[in-house]
């Protein structure tokens, strides 16, 4: 085994590990490790499960491809990127400072994915 799969699937086991241990009992949110066992399955017993990002956010639709696809019809967007979106679309003339501020990140890293975008 190398650390190839591990770095290839960052992200993705990044988000799970959040998704495991994430409670939000007022929204009816509850952690699960299904994502962590399907990332384990495919490393340990060589299954193909499909390692989105996408699958693991709350309000993820089969039909809609994306978390929220008012928003984005983004296929690979990270939670940043949602993030991002999200507020543009809540106001189209936000500036890069005033969005890295709402979202909690750095004026580069919005320059960063909004380019990637």
């Amino acid at each position: 085994m190398s650390n190839q799969v591990f770095a290839d699937n960052s992200w993705y086991i990044c988000n799970a590990h959040v998704r495991a241990n994430h409670n939000d009992l007022q929204n009816n949110v509850h952690s699960t490790a299904e994502f962590l066992e399907l990332f384990m399955e495919n490393l340990l017993t060589g299954a193909n499960h499909e390692l989105k990002n996408r699958y693991m956010h709350i309000d993820y639709s089969e039909t809609s491809q994306s978390a929220n696809p008012e928003i984005s019809k983004c296929k690979n967007c990270t939670l940043k990127e949602f993030a991002i979106l999200r507020e543009i679309s809540n106001n189209p003339s936000i500036t890069q400072k005033a969005l890295a501020e709402a979202i909690g990140k750095s004026e580069q890293t919005v320059k960063t994915r909004t380019v990637e975008l």
